[in-house]
């Protein structure tokens, strides 16, 4: 049994918080391809097409199991719905990391360039919104680093030489809430200018004003914008 939405059909069994999760990241459905904040540039793959192709990629737990994990675990045990967002911070990071590693001879110095130049090769694909994932990469790390391995091969896993998957994490999540808090602050800028350009436009508008949702004495609209600027 599958479940229509918005043209993308979803395996019925599909738990309901993978598709909440998908839903709340502020992508849509469409034609089998769940976009993920068209601004970012950035696709998550979801139904029977992509993911399928992709299921039972490796995974950083799986190594010792002999069979690729359900179809259902992947959907109900992905976050890329969410952690998406925090793909560029999590690019970024790896790059100041592997230069780090070249700079102090811990990964030899041309193969340290050879992964930053993949990466920044990514952080190009995201841009022109080239890049996908899969709900079988599970989050963003695992997708940015199954397309690294794409491109340089085996020296990709040294990238984590000296870094855990919770360092990376609090990294991303660290200079991810930096550039929201940037965001949401110029955001409030813009709304206070756009409530002061109505209030000059506004003058000398004549409104009731209100207490407790019944009309009080008449007020001017740009009282009222003041309010809120």
């Amino acid at each position: 049994m599958y479940v229509y939405t918005n043209r993308c059909a979803i395996p019925e069994y599909t738990p309901c918080l993978a598709i909440r999760c998908l839903i709340y990241a502020g992508g849509r459905l469409t034609g089998g391809v769940w976009t993920i904040l068209p601004r970012r540039g950035v696709y998550v793959q979801c139904g029977d097409g992509k993911m399928a192709e992709h299921s039972g990629a490796a995974k950083a737990w799986g190594g010792r199991f002999a069979e690729s994990p359900d179809a259902r675990l992947e959907a109900f045990n992905a976050s890329v719905g969410f952690d998406v967002r925090m793909i560029r911070e999590d690019i970024r990071g790896s790059i100041a990391h592997v230069r780090m590693l070249g700079r102090q001879n811990i990964v030899p110095v041309d193969e340290a360039d050879s992964i930053e130049g993949a990466l920044w090769q990514v952080m190009g694909e995201v841009e022109a919104g080239e890049f996908s994932l899969t709900i079988a990469d599970e989050d963003v790390h695992t997708g940015v680093e199954r397309r690294l391995r794409e491109l340089v091969g085996g020296i990709a896993g040294k990238l984590h030489t000296g870094r855990s998957r919770n360092d990376q994490v609090a990294t991303d999540f660290r200079f991810w809430t930096k550039r929201m808090l940037l965001e949401i602050a110029a955001g409030l800028v813009r709304f206070g200018e756009a409530l002061l350009t109505v209030a000059r436009e506004n003058a000398d508008v004549i409104m009731p004003g209100y207490t407790h949702l019944q009309r009080a004495q008449p007020i001017l609209l740009a009282h009222h914008m003041h309010a809120y600027g």
